[in-house]
């Protein structure tokens, strides 16, 4: 009777040894340059195990989780390395965090049902030519409408109201855009009359930025176009064109209003290239612009999905 206790005790304490020893899940985190945002390995097995504790099963199988971005969609893939298990899932959003939750939980899921998936040899393949894929499809960059207001300083006077507008396309960390600038019709007062002057110019521009989902960067921009002037209350009135060409440095920060708008705000520095200053014989000049200018701006940004 004594030695079958024994024997039980030493059963028991096997029993418990061999659960206690059966090892933890390995989790290994793979993160793209663009999606550096999303949860690493430490964060994902923290809130995947919180999810899994609910649960009776013990997980002890090697998972690979891999995060990506492009085009503005998160994507991540969860491969069971120890039996031959893979999940895909993503989300189009601003931020990774929503796709990392949706991750944990489909990870404390895989750790419960890996009883039902022993693991064993995958089955050869059969013996036949395999097709190969078709390439994916390229995908176009997203397309950008902007519109907005703001000020020019020192173009056709001190201070000005301006409107710009443009169109372009975005890269991964790099843009470029064609659009306007347009500065409304200015009264300039030089007694005994007045000049009225207006600019119309279009616009090149190319930015890169750093950060995600906000951007904060720098863009080189070339604009040219005319200032057309009228002349009122002087012996001979009358109206004068001439070209204006600039080039221009550009910083600026971009932000999320929606999943498809966003805000843009930006200052530049404008070197005018040709004399726009425009004068009344034998009386003056309306204004003479400073070698520099600058133009400060917000506008709203419409992109395609």
């Amino acid at each position: 009777m004594r030695g079958s206790t024994i024997s039980l005790l030493a059963a028991v304490a096997l029993t418990t040894t061999a659960l206690d020893a059966r090892a933890d899940p390995t989790l290994e985190v793979v993160r793209t340059d663009e999606a550096l945002g999303c949860l690493d390995g430490a964060e994902l097995l923290a809130l995947a195990s919180q999810v899994q504790s609910t649960m009776t099963s013990t997980a002890s199988h090697a998972y690979r989780v891999s995060f990506e971005r492009s085009n503005r969609v998160y994507r991540a893939e969860i491969v069971d390395q120890t039996a031959p298990r893979t999940r895909h899932l993503e989300d189009v959003g601003p931020e990774c965090a929503p796709l990392g939750r949706a991750v944990a939980l489909a990870l404390a899921t895989m750790w419960g049902t890996e009883q039902e998936a022993p693991v064993q040899p995958p089955p050869p393949p059969p013996a036949t030519l395999v097709t190969p894929r078709s390439p994916q499809p390229r995908v176009p960059p997203p397309w950008l409408l902007s519109a907005g207001a703001g000020l020019a300083l020192g173009i056709v006077r001190n201070v000005a109201p301006a409107i710009v507008a443009d169109s372009g396309f975005e890269h991964p960390h790099f843009s470029w855009a064609l659009g306007g600038l347009w500065i409304p019709l200015q009264t300039l007062q030089l007694a005994p009359g007045s000049v009225d002057v207006q600019l119309l110019a279009g616009s090149v521009r190319g930015c890169g930025w750093v950060l995600e989902p906000t951007h904060v960067g720098l863009c080189a921009r070339v604009l040219g176009g005319q200032i057309v002037a009228r002349s009122h209350g002087y012996d001979f009135d009358g109206q004068q064109s001439r070209p204006w060409v600039a080039i221009g440095l550009e910083a600026f920060i971009e932000g999320a209003l929606g999943p498809r708008l966003r805000y843009r705000a930006a200052a530049s520095v404008l070197a005018p290239l040709r004399d726009a200053a425009f004068s009344i014989q034998n009386i003056g000049t309306a204004y003479t612009p400073p070698p520099i200018g600058a133009l400060f701006t917000l506008a709203l940004e419409l992109s395609t999905p």
